[in-house]
Formats: C-alpha cells, sequence, structure tokens
C-alpha cells in the first residue's frame, strides 16, 4: 500500500516539476526572445506599405499590407493563418438542377420585366391626369393670389410708417442694453483673470522649488536616463532611405537640403537624397528594421519605479491625481 502511495506521489512529483519547467522556459522565451518589426514603403505615382511584426521565430507573425489603395492583414500563430476567407463552392448539384435553376431565373426575369412595363404605362397615364388638374387648380389659386396681393399692398403703405419708426427705435434700445451687457461683464471679469493669474504664478513658483530640489534632481536624472536608453531600444536599427524630392520653388528644396545636412550630417553616408531643383516630385523607398525584448524594457521600467526619489515622486502624482478626482 505504502509503494502505490509513494509511487502516485513521485508521479504527481514529476508532474508539478514538468509544468513549472514548461511555465520557465515560456516565461523565458517572452522575456528573452525579441519582438522583430519590419517596415517597407515606397512612392512611384501611388503609395504602397508592407509591415510584418513577428514573435518566436515568426511562429507568432502579424503582416499589414497597402497596395493600389487597398488595406489588407494577415495573423498567423504556429503557420495556422486565422479568419481564412471562405470560399463558395461554384457548382451546386448536378447539370440538371442548374438548368432548372437557369431556365427559372430567365422565366422570373421574363415576368418582372412584363410587369415593369406595365407600371411603367401606368405611371405615364397617371402623371399626365395630375399634371392636367394641377394646371387647372393652378390658374384659379393665381387669379385668387393676385387679389390678395393688391388687397395687401393698399393696407400696408397706410402702416408702413409707424412700424419702421418703432423698428428704429427699438434698434437704438438694442444697441444701448448690448453695451451695458458688455461694460458689466469686462467688470466683473478683471478680477476672475487676476486672480486665475496669480494662482498660475503660484503654480509655476511651487514646480519650479520642486524641480530645483536635490533629491528630485537625482530622481530626474535617473529617470530620463533609463527612459533614453528604453528610447534608444525601441528605435529602429537599421534605416534605409532613397528619396528624389523636389518642390514648386527651388528655394524650399534648398533650404529642407541645408537643414538636413546642418542637422543630420551623416544622413549622406547612411541615405541617398537626390534634391530636384527643376520640378515637383516626390518618389522614393524606405525600410525600417527594428526589435524590442520585454526583459530590457521591463528591466528599465522597473528600476525606475523601483528607485527610491522616483518611487517618492511617482507616489506623490497618483495621491495629487485621485485627491482630483474625488
Amino acid at each position: 500500500m505504502l509503494h502505490i502511495i509513494l509511487m502516485i506521489l513521485k508521479i504527481l512529483g514529476i508532474l508539478i516539476l514538468s509544468i513549472l519547467g514548461l511555465g520557465l522556459c515560456i516565461g523565458l522565451l517572452v522575456l528573452f526572445c525579441p519582438i522583430r518589426y519590419y517596415l517597407e514603403g515606397s512612392i512611384y505615382g501611388k503609395p504602397n506599405g508592407h509591415m510584418r511584426i513577428s514573435w518566436l521565430f515568426r511562429l507568432i507573425c502579424m503582416t499589414l499590407s497597402y497596395q493600389e489603395d487597398r488595406f489588407a492583414w494577415k495573423l498567423c500563430i504556429f503557420g495556422i493563418r486565422l479568419r481564412k476567407p471562405k470560399k463558395k463552392n461554384l457548382l451546386f448539384g448536378s447539370r440538371k438542377k442548374i438548368q432548372k435553376r437557369r431556365e427559372k431565373k430567365e422565366k422570373k426575369q421574363i415576368e418582372e420585366k412584363t410587369n415593369e412595363k406595365e407600371q411603367v404605362i401606368e405611371e405615364k397615364i397617371n402623371k399626365k391626369e395630375q399634371i392636367i388638374e394641377e394646371k387647372n387648380s393652378q390658374k384659379t389659386e393665381d387669379k385668387e393670389n393676385k387679389e390678395e396681393k393688391i388687397s395687401q399692398i393698399k393696407e400696408k403703405k397706410v402702416e408702413s410708417i409707424p412700424i419702421k419708426i418703432k423698428g428704429i427705435l427699438n434698434k437704438v434700445k438694442n444697441i444701448f442694453t448690448k453695451i451695458r451687457e458688455i461694460l458689466f461683464a469686462i467688470k466683473t471679469g478683471i478680477p476672475k483673470v487676476i486672480t486665475m493669474l496669480r494662482s498660475v504664478h503660484k503654480k509655476k513658483q511651487m514646480v519650479l522649488a520642486f524641480i530645483k530640489e536635490e533629491k528630485n534632481k537625482e530622481a530626474f536624472r535617473y529617470a530620463k536616463g533609463n527612459l533614453f536608453q528604453l528610447l534608444c531600444h525601441v528605435l529602429p536599427g537599421k534605416v534605409t532611405i532613397k528619396l528624389h524630392y523636389g518642390f514648386s520653388d527651388p528655394a524650399i528644396t534648398g533650404i529642407l537640403t541645408g537643414m538636413i545636412f546642418m542637422f543630420y550630417p551623416k544622413s549622406a553616408e547612411k541615405f541617398q537624397l537626390m534634391p530636384d531643383f527643376e520640378k515637383q516630385v516626390l518618389e522614393g523607398e524606405l525600410t525600417i528594421k527594428g526589435r524590442v525584448r520585454l526583459i530590457k524594457v521591463l528591466w528599465l521600467l522597473f528600476s525606475i519605479y523601483f528607485h527610491k526619489e522616483c518611487n517618492r515622486i511617482i507616489k506623490m502624482m497618483l495621491k495629487t491625481l485621485t485627491k482630483r478626482e474625488l
């Protein structure tokens, strides 16, 4: 009996250890295996592009493409493509069934055409009758409208003079009321603006005092260095550009090329830049390659969080945000 229990415990221990080992291997793969990204684009008349994001030696891969004004995407997990397009079978049954279906369709089409013709003829007849009735009714209405207009014009001429005077007086009153409202708004608004400017000035002084403290300076330096490392890690390692560009004004192309070579003097070695001073052109190719390791990203973020001074500042910021929400 003891032998059986020990055997069961042994098997359970092996299973638990194998599960733990498998979980550890998966965790190490997730952390150390990099996420690779590749981007390729070109502009020759129409823009075209292709992007691929892969992980675990392309066992999990996602591709995005834009070609001929069409966007497409594809996701593959362990070689299995998700959301495959369903292929519709073109043949349904035997030839006899297909012939019967065709005959039925033809009959339906003939019936529909005859019904449409009859409806069109009926509609034409009804339209003609309606037009005749509308013409007769319009004639009678026009006569009545003319008589009414003549009587209204006579009445308006008599009543128009006092109404105009009243309208002018009302306009003058409205102008004065608007001027009063504007002056009152300026009176009440000036102290509010002054208080707002004072509060902004106080906040500015508090922020400057907070930044100038030695402890906070150390925290900002440490965070800045780690974030710069993270940015360098995430940015692409390989970039190749082949660009042929030109503007309608050659002076703009000259200024742009001068600025590129001034701020990026090594760009002439890395990139193929071809400025055109004669015509307006934008053609070229671009390829970007890069990778991101999760272990590196997590290490840098956790090092910022667990740094003594940085952690203090993060907690202070979270407290202020919770207070504002409440």
